[in-house]
């Protein structure tokens, strides 16, 4: 099994005031090069911005639909203007592995309002990590107890199948093999997994870590200013980062493509309907985003025609106790281990 890089998996645990442009029909914006990026609205902090864009076809009627790009932990006012963007859709399309829509199930798995699950979802991993940094967990802030909110992902037991057989379809490159490719994304797979559920020793270990950051105003500081320079440096990008792992790169192509083509399918059923008025919200992490974009464009001709840009978190220097000397060398260190796991063939 091939080392897999740290950054690699706390991406996919975690990978947002609000600028528009135009909101004329007949106006249509470029495509996105990325839905992260890094804001400094004062030299006293930095800030993980999320894009969201509004989307309607080329020509001619049709349903709305927006691209609501989401970090997995943020802070409370985030998930708040979210909720509102969300509640103004007829239909919200959104991610979850093994998660219950309302309409499915009359106790959702997602329902914050539930005191065992939300004890449940604030004790796993990524609710320890929100609450390391002083943040919330997605699924804690957000009410998906909603009759328009729809599940559209993939179950466990579909993505395990499908990264089992992951280096099927392609052939092998020269010097290796499909069979090991699968292997490896099944091995990255476990390796998740395992990290993500309770009791496990890789659980364990990153809970007590992440205790010394919460402990320590400056040390939390710094943890959300490296979070925000690799995830705003590399910019969704996961692809790239993943090629220096072929096993991490079979396993992204499940997590990232396999699920997206499940929401096209949900999105394609809706479209049949031609209800021209209403409008439709797909929910997912920002990493899914561009490839979400191309496949609406490719698939149903649709444009982006607005964006939106909300602040994810922040952080504030002069609170944290961070200097210009911390400050430098947390950003070198970042590029320095992005710039590595690009370079990586």
């Amino acid at each position: 099994m091939r080392y897999t890089s740290p950054i690699i998996i706390l991406l996919l645990l975690v990978s947002g005031c609000a600028s528009r442009r135009g909101t004329s029909e007949s106006q249509v914006l470029p495509t996105a090069s990325s839905y992260l990026r890094v804001g400094s609205p004062h030299s006293q902090g930095r800030e993980l911005q999320i894009a969201i864009r509004r989307f309607s076809p080329r020509q001619g009627p049709g349903p709305t639909i927006w691209l609501v790009g989401v970090s997995h932990i943020g802070d409370p006012a985030y998930y708040r203007n979210l909720q509102e963007l969300l509640d103004t859709n007829r239909v919200v399309l959104y991610e979850g592995v093994g998660m219950k829509s309302a309409r499915d199930s009359s106790a959702s798995l997602a329902n914050a309002h539930d005191p065992l699950r939300r004890e449940t979802l604030e004790q796993s991993l990524q609710g320890t990590l929100a609450r390391s940094l002083g943040l919330v967990f997605q699924l804690t802030a957000i009410d998906y107890n909603r009759p328009h909110f729809q599940n559209s992902d993939l179950s466990r037991r579909d993505l395990e199948q499908l990264i089992a057989g992951s280096g099927s379809d392609d052939p092998p490159a020269q010097g290796s093999g499909g069979e090991d490719s699968a292997d490896e994304a099944e091995q990255q797979f476990a390796l998740l997994m395992q990290a993500l559920d309770e009791g496990s020793w890789l659980n364990s270990i990153a809970k007590l870590l992440l205790g010394f950051i919460e402990s320590s105003p400056q040390m939390r500081g710094i943890a959300r200013l490296a979070m925000i320079e690799m995830l705003g440096g590399m910019g969704g990008d996961l692809e790239a980062l993943a090629k220096a792992n072929p096993g991490m790169e079979g396993l992204l192509k499940v997590l990232v493509e396999a699920r997206n083509a499940k929401v096209m399918e949900d999105v394609a059923r809706l479209l049949q309907r031609k209800r021209s008025r209403a409008t439709i919200a797909i929910f997912y992490g920002a990493a899914h985003m561009k490839d979400f974009e191309a496949r609406l464009s490719r698939q149903f001709n649709y444009v982006p025609r607005e964006e939106q840009w909300l602040t994810a978190f922040a952080v504030d220097f002069q609170q944290s106790g961070i200097g210009t000397a911390e400050q430098a060398m947390i950003r070198s260190m970042i590029q320095w281990q992005l710039e590595t796991l690009k370079s990586r063939d």
